[in-house]
């Protein structure tokens, strides 16, 4: 079935997607208002350049302008320069690039620019006139409805741009460069609405969504462009790009393009760059990208699951970075549309906007309306053999009773008439079969209908022939095709203008002007203007002859009045600067530099640091003598007034020229430094310091650095080994508790790295990191432990709290910052010199509770780190700067170091404390000696590990504590008794 949608949506036809509503994807941004300035001719009688009009556009409360100028006229060496009165960004228009730039600005940042018209040497006749200013309010309306976004919004930033990815406006859509000539792939809808410029290096669009432009050499003008806008698989554009403001062509300046693709998958991910607009302000408009999968594909369209919306028409879309097809439209389902970039028609659209490039295929070159073969008038050969059938409309009720077929394996033919008249278009006669006429006014992009014939009045083998009204210099499209599918074949086409009277013009024969035809005027030896051109404003002015002329030692090429009128001398027609004609060599004085004099010019005077005496004077009588200078001469805190020369005999401090003993300069104040009374640091003389009790850090030391702390005492890292084997499965593996151990009443805040004490937790062996945990306590979910029991074994980082519901603590508010965990996740270990994790003051998880240590004694202390190791010989070192505050709530901080390995343990009862401390502590009885609480003993002699069996375990278990504390007569006992209980 066929969906109908309304202005700005497009037609699509589907059988399975009857609930989508398809849009074009195109965000046209700001508006023009009409804003008149128009100046009078300004003359430059001068050999510099000078700014002949200033002047400020500005409207109030605009994020941004962009200027449309009207009849601006600049005579030779002038410009317009605009520039930001909110950033200072510049651009410079000359009478060239202000026609590449189709006479706009660039896009300028602010409500106000400044305007100036800087006249050339010697230039006439400078205008400026500006018709309209382009502008967004500050605060844009909507962002849209979300079309093409598939649940929440997927699209991330592109932080570091690869300048592939363009934004076009004012249309508000994207392109793609595609080659090293900066040619650019989009879509058609895009060059309907206003595609001019294009910007790269696009900044963060403002809080309330209003767009921000880039750099003015970060902006380019689309030159050249040509599109088709059909709906869903028929709208595809190219364009090409001018020069920037450095004269550069985008690829020039960031060296940089994403080829296309000669073919399209039926599957796979693909990738999507581009300027949609965003629900977060800051984002809207600016670079993002999303990735996803290929729904389906067909003749003409991609089809996808990518987050894109209005903004994004016209992206590339890209596979196995490469141009595959690019956004078209959007649905509120989850699959969007793009257009193919290997269909004939996109392929001959490409080819003919960059030029050089053939149509694609085997066929004629003018298969399809992009390759039509530009011709005149006479015989042009042609043939329709192996071509296709363009998919281009036509009307056969404009040529009604003529027997108009289906236009088959039809071609094409470009022509622009010299002269208005009747056009005659014929292939009577010249052809070997049933052939078709339509002709067409406009480009392909944008034609029309004006003519047609099926079978022509008196033409044997039913070949055709029309007559049609053409104007001059308008381009018209010629489509040659066969009656039926049987229908082609070869032959010739015949056009033949019968023109209005010869068009007149301005004629130059030397500097006079007159009114002929072209050929008239090159009969008389004239220089033709162009068809309606006219004498008017002196069209065949010569200029007069130019020469070097010399104006205070500068050389300028201008007229012989123009030098007299600078007050210069000319140096005769056809001269120019070379050789440095007009060099005056610079006066020379005499130059005094500290009492010497020597003769110079100024410039080298002033290079030594002297005083130039003025031209053409001398050394004669001593010009440069200088009396001693005197000053204030402090010996002791004495003040008398002498030369340095003295001062310094006496051993005195001369405070320099000219000074005196005023104020009494040679007061020495008491020194000051740095005070220690207990922790606290104040700034004071030796002798304040002493009154108060404290320790004088000498003098001109300062508080910096904390020279008073006292670093606490009692604080160490403690650790508890919690069990051994705990994991499911894999090599032999123990899990130990890290503690700070801290004075009562002492709480951490943070586990730091700094240059002084790097941050390091390292490991023989490998921790244990799960695949569902991650580095830190916040990572690890209790929740889980049902679904995967080793994540309850999974190492981690930590204050206080357990796991991420902050057991045994309310909560976790555990923070980081400025760590890498790459290694630590991969099992390796952690070293930095900077960052840290940590909790606020505030937070109850970091005050110290009870613990048992490796000692088996009762400790206070804040966990740190729970980690799982692999093999019994591995050792553990953490070093770190820990950072805590004591009952009082002072700060303090300490650097601890400890290194700890494996201990066999044992936790028979399973209240969380080894074996071994049960019995140290009281807490279990040992009533026959063997290591293990009474309460776990089997029966069995040599059960060792208490679970009522004598076996292979319990020898395992003897081996791996050898010593420590089992010996020989335990391995015995175990023998005797071996298989008890099995």
């Amino acid at each position: 079935m066929t969906a109908s949608v309304g202005l700005g949506q497009a037609q699509f036809e589907a059988d399975k997607h009857q609930d989508l509503m398809v849009n074009s994807l195109d965000w046209p941004v700001g508006q023009i208002n009409e804003y008149r300035i128009e100046t009078i001719a300004y003359d430059n009688p001068n050999g510099g350049s000078e700014v002949v009009y200033d002047d400020v556009v500005a409207m109030p409360g605009m994020a941004w302008l962009r200027l449309y100028f009207g009849n601006v006229s600049l005579d030779r060496g002038s410009y317009l320069r605009v520039t930001s009165l909110r950033d200072g960004e510049q651009q410079r228009l000359d009478a060239a690039t202000l026609e590449m730039w189709s006479h706009t600005s660039a896009y300028f940042n602010g409500d106000a620019v400044r305007v100036e018209l800087v006249a050339g040497p010697f230039s006439q006749g400078n205008v400026l006139e500006i018709e309209y200013v382009a502008s967004e309010p500050i605060s844009p309306e909507g962002r849209g409805d979300s079309c093409g976004i598939c649940g929440p919004d997927d699209r991330a930033p592109v932080n570091n741009s690869s300048n592939n990815f363009a934004r076009i406006m004012p249309v508000g859509c994207s392109a793609t460069i595609y080659n090293e000539a900066s040619c650019f792939v989009t879509a058609g809808h895009c060059l309907e609405s206003g595609a001019t410029v294009l910007h790269f290096n696009v900044p963060a669009s403002s809080g309330n969504c209003q767009t921000n432009n880039p750099p003015v050499a970060d902006q380019f003008p689309v030159t050249f462009s040509d599109g088709v806008n059909a709906g869903v698989g028929a709208d595809y554009g190219a364009m090409t790009a001018g020069t920037n403001s450095e004269g550069q062509t985008p690829y020039e300046r960031y060296g940089t393009f994403i080829p296309l693709a000669s073919s399209v998958p039926s599957s796979g991910n693909l990738d999507i760059t581009g300027y949609g607009v965003d629900s977060q302000c800051t984002r809207s408009q600016t670079e993002q990208y999303h990735g996803g999968p290929i729904l389906s594909v067909n003749s003409d369209t991609i089809i996808y699951e990518v987050d894109v919306t209005y903004g994004n028409s016209g992206s590339s879309i890209l596979y196995n970075n490469e141009i595959v097809g690019v956004v078209t439209h959007c649905s509120y389902g989850c699959e969007n549309y793009g257009n193919r970039i290997d269909t004939n028609e996109f392929q001959a659209l490409i080819a003919s906007v960059c030029n050089g490039e053939e149509p694609p295929g085997g066929g004629p070159e003018n298969d399809e309306c992009a390759g039509a073969i530009v011709t005149g008038t006479g015989l042009t050969d042609f043939t329709t053999v192996d071509g296709t059938s363009s998919s281009d409309a036509y009307d056969a009720s404009l040529c009604p009773d003529t027997y108009l077929g289906d236009m088959n394996d039809d071609v094409w033919f470009s022509y622009t008439p010299s002269a208005s008249g009747t056009l005659t278009v014929s292939t009577c006669d010249l052809v070997n079969f049933d052939t078709d006429l339509v002709v067409y006014q406009g480009t392909c992009g944008n034609k029309s209908q004006i003519a047609c014939n099926g079978d022509g009045n008196d033409c044997s083998g039913y070949s055709s022939l029309l007559t049609v009204d053409v104007t001059s210099g308008s381009q018209y499209l010629i489509r040659v095709g066969g009656w039926d599918g049987n229908s082609t074949g070869s032959g010739q086409l015949s056009l033949a203008l019968e023109g209005l009277p010869d068009p007149t013009g301005a004629c130059c024969i030397g500097g006079s002007c007159s009114i002929s035809t072209a050929a008239e005027c090159a009969n008389n030896g004239g220089e033709y203007q162009g068809d309606d051109s006219d004498c008017s404003g002196d069209p065949c002015f010569i200029p007069p002859a130019t020469g070097g002329c010399c104006v205070n030692g500068n050389c300028l090429l201008v007229t012989e009045d123009e030098c007299g009128t600078a007050g210069g001398k000319y140096l005769g027609d056809d001269s120019d600067c070379s050789g440095d004609p007009c060099f005056v060599p610079p006066a020379t004085g005499a130059c005094c530099v500290d009492g010497n004099c020597s003769v110079g010019t100024e410039d080298n005077c002033d290079s030594l640091g002297g005083t130039y005496q003025g031209d053409d004077s001398n050394c004669n009588g001593d010009p440069c003598f200088v009396p001693p200078a005197t000053g204030a001469c402090c010996v002791g805190s004495d003040c008398s007034i002498r030369t340095q020369a003295d001062c310094d005999s006496l051993g005195g401090t001369y405070q320099g020229d000219d000074s005196n003993c005023n104020g009494d300069p040679c007061f020495v104040p008491p020194s000051t430094g740095a005070c220690c009374v207990g922790s606290d640091c104040s700034v004071g003389t030796e002798a304040e310091c002493g009154s108060l009790g404290g320790a004088y850090q000498g003098d001109d030391s300062d508080c910096s650095g904390d020279p008073c702390f006292i670093e606490p005492s009692d604080i160490e890292f403690m650790h508890s080994i919690v069990g051994t084997n705990l994991l499911s499965s894999g090599d032999f593996n123990w899990t130990v508790d890290v503690y700070v151990s801290v004075p009562s009443g002492n709480r951490v805040d943070a586990v730091a790295g700094t240059g002084a004490t790097q941050k390091v937790l390292t490991s023989t062996g490998l921790f244990y990191q799960n695949a569902n945990g991650g580095p830190l306590s916040t990572d690890v979910n209790p929740n889980f432990y049902q679904f995967d029991p080793d994540l309850e074994w999974d190492s981690r980082l930590t204050i206080g709290a357990l796991d991420s519901s902050g057991n045994p603590y309310a909560g976790n508010e555990l923070g980081t910052i400025g760590i890498d965990f790459t290694d630590f996740e991969n099992g390796l270990g952690l070293a930095a010199d900077n960052g840290l994790w940590y909790v606020l003051p505030s937070e109850a998880q970091g005050e110290a509770q009870s613990f048992i240590g490796s000692d088996c004694q009762e400790r206070q202390g804040v966990l740190v780190a729970r980690l799982t190791n692999f093999g019994e010989e591995t050792e553990v070192q953490f070093q770190a700067l820990v950072q805590g505050r004591d009952s009082a709530s002072d700060p303090w901080q300490v650097s601890l170091d400890s290194t700890f390995g494996y201990v066999a343990t044992e936790d028979c009862n399973e209240n969380g404390v080894s074996d071994t401390c049960d019995i140290a502590n009281g807490t279990s009885t040992d009533a026959d000696g063997d290591g293990v609480p009474d309460e776990c003993d089997s029966g069995c002699v040599g059960d060792f590990d208490g679970n009522g069996q004598t076996n292979i375990d319990d020898i395992l278990l003897i081996i791996g504590s050898w010593e420590n504390p089992y010996n020989v007569e335990d391995l015995l006992s175990i023998l005797d008794n071996y298989n008890c209980g099995g």
